[in-house]
């Protein structure tokens, strides 16, 4: 199961980097590094909400990104950069918006549902799932998501 993530997870980073070309015409992109590090402190959040990172979230977590993180880094990571706040909890990521936008520009939003999709499948992982705080923070951010799309298409 994570091996289909890892293998999800490159593809989406390299279809950003595609979706930047198309409609801005250039060579390289920081959008996809971007979204990495939205993406990261998602599944930073999501192993930290039932109050743990446990080894088996770390190595999930690690395998999906390609990265050699500890649990006591990720809990650095988490303090230093705000990310168990409300304002985290309750923003959609800047990348996603740029995605979003993107797509806009071209009449798809095809990349920007699978997204929701990505990040809502990977909350339903075993290790990620059982515990309220948890499910309840990915139905949420779901719907942010969701909501964040729908603003967007309203607007012409």
């Amino acid at each position: 199961m994570a091996l289909d993530y890892s293998i999800q997870y490159s593809i989406l980073c390299n279809r950003i980097d595609e979706l930047y070309k198309v409609v801005e015409f250039k060579q390289k992109s920081s959008l996809s590094e971007e979204f990495s590090q939205d993406f990261q402190s998602y599944l930073f959040l999501l192993a930290a909400l039932d109050g743990d990172i446990s080894a088996q979230e770390v190595n999930i977590i690690n395998f999906i990104l390609g990265e050699p993180w500890t649990g006591l880094e990720i809990r650095s990571y988490i303090n230093v950069n705000n990310i168990y706040s409300d304002e985290f909890m309750t923003s959609v990521p800047k990348s996603f918006k740029k995605i979003a936008e993107l797509e806009k520009r071209i009449g798809n939003t095809q990349l920007t549902y699978f997204i929701v999709e990505f990040y809502y499948d990977i909350s339903s992982i075993s290790i990620f799932t059982g515990n309220d705080k948890q499910d309840d923070f990915s139905e949420d951010y779901r719907s942010l998501f969701i909501e964040y799309i729908r603003t967007l298409e309203e607007v012409k």
